[in-house]
């Protein structure tokens, strides 16, 4: 288990949904530490950094990056905050896509789907196995990326491309976790959560599919991360 005072947390899609909620739940559960938080929305981080939480706790520091993870520039900008951080746990909550019928929806926002859902955490997880975002020696390292029970699994109509990017986020880590077991690389894999991007005319809300509270799936994968040695792909579907 890597100790609290070494920890240094790496957020990836911060500023929303269950990347903002794993970051309540971390100050909350962490009385000392430091995370570095990133996504495109500068107000958004502006205001997770200024917390009520954080305001009385004066050991866990917080600092953020505004990056659009589809631009080749920004990853790159990226990469190298990530080197200068050093993180010993970097959490990748980022992706999305159009929502509509496939052919309606333009190319680019398809290719953005792809880029920031499966393409740039691959390639991130690339550099990170290969030791170019952490040197191979030093304090024991994790990397957990969420990804979807429903659209990583099976079919998720009017959300084509970005079912298309889960699928093959699921297979890179699974491959990788059969060629490489003693690396700690996780995934997080919960079912609909109530999150503003889970859209208002959505199917699972007009047909009363269980939708779980973000809250209850930070806490769940805040345990499963830092106290749990078990399987290293979780399905969060309580029931």
């Amino acid at each position: 288990m890597i100790t609290q005072a070494s920890e240094r947390v790496a957020l990836l899609g911060a500023s929303r949904g269950l990347g903002a909620a794993f970051f309540a739940e971390l100050v909350q559960s962490s009385p000392k530490g430091e995370a570095l938080l990133f996504s495109r929305n500068e107000l958004l981080l502006q205001r997770l950094s200024e917390t009520e939480e954080l305001a009385t706790n004066s050991e866990f520091k917080v600092s953020f990056k505004t990056a659009d993870f589809s631009q080749t520039p920004d990853q790159e900008g990226v990469f190298e905050r990530l080197r200068q951080f050093r993180p010993n746990r970097i959490f990748y909550f980022a992706g999305g896509g159009p929502f509509g019928p496939f052919e309606q929806k333009s190319w680019k926002d398809h290719q953005w789907a792809l880029e920031v859902t499966f393409l740039f955490p691959a390639r991130l997880l690339h550099l990170w196995m290969r030791g170019e975002i952490l040197p191979p020696e030093g304090p024991p390292r994790q990397f957990v990326i969420a990804g979807s029970h429903v659209a990583e699994a099976q079919p998720d109509p009017l959300a084509a491309s970005y079912a298309a990017a889960k699928h093959a986020l699921r297979g890179l880590i699974q491959s990788i976790q059969e060629e490489a077991p003693n690396l700690d690389l996780r995934l997080f894999s919960p079912t609909y959560l109530d999150t503003k991007m889970l859209p208002k005319n959505a199917a699972p809300r007009l047909n009363g599919t269980p939708i779980i509270p973000v809250g209850q799936a930070a806490k769940s994968l805040h345990q499963w991360a830092y106290y749990e040695t078990g399987p290293r792909h979780q399905i969060f579907n309580p029931r």
